[in-house]
């Protein structure tokens, strides 16, 4: 699979992996974690934006912001 460009991406609710970008709380993570802010991730359109995650038990959801690629999950086992 390729990346592709991330305006020809599912908006649908299909969950996909995104390159580029980073998490929205990125400026809110401890050092360790800054990497993981702006590596690949699985993430899905919620009608305003590329939510990728929830945090503190529901009450913060966590978008990626300006992504630029996309591609479909892999296949499961």
């Amino acid at each position: 699979m390729t990346w592709k460009p991330i305006e020809t991406a599912p908006k649908d609710g299909t969950p996909v992996l995104l390159a580029g970008g980073r998490d929205d709380q990125a400026d809110y993570y401890r050092d360790a974690e800054r990497e993981f802010a702006l590596s690949p991730v699985k993430a899905m359109w919620n009608g305003e934006g590329w939510m990728t995650g929830i945090a503190e038990a529901g009450c913060v959801s966590i978008e990626r912001e300006s992504p630029t690629h996309w591609m479909p999950l892999p296949p499961t086992p």
